[in-house]
């Protein structure tokens, strides 16, 4: 299935509370300053997510395609879709006149 916009928020907001989940487990964690730990976390989100979606595709060996934790998909080009696959899209490969 297709990711669409409100699916990846929900994505990404899923992989963000289990890495908040993940980080709290780890034991050296509690003890750096509060301010110092969002510092870490701001930083390190947008990796933490690449990083787990990029694992899934490649565990996966696909290409021209980004799978996404909760068994969506990003297309490289969507104009290459199937026809069955581009109606499903809002908007898809709109020509404007």
């Amino acid at each position: 299935m297709i990711i669409l916009a409100h699916d990846l928020a929900l994505a990404t907001q899923t992989d963000l509370l289990m890495m908040l989940e993940w980080v709290r487990s780890l034991p050296c964690y509690s003890s750096i300053e509060e301010i110092d730990r969002t510092t870490l976390l701001k930083r390190f989100a947008v990796f933490n997510l690449v990083l787990e979606n990029g694992y899934y595709t490649a565990a996966a060996n696909v290409n021209d395609v980004w799978l996404i934790s909760n068994g969506t998909c990003m297309p490289r080009n969507v104009e290459v879709l199937p026809e069955e696959s581009k109606h499903l899209l809002p908007n898809c490969c709109d020509n404007p006149d």
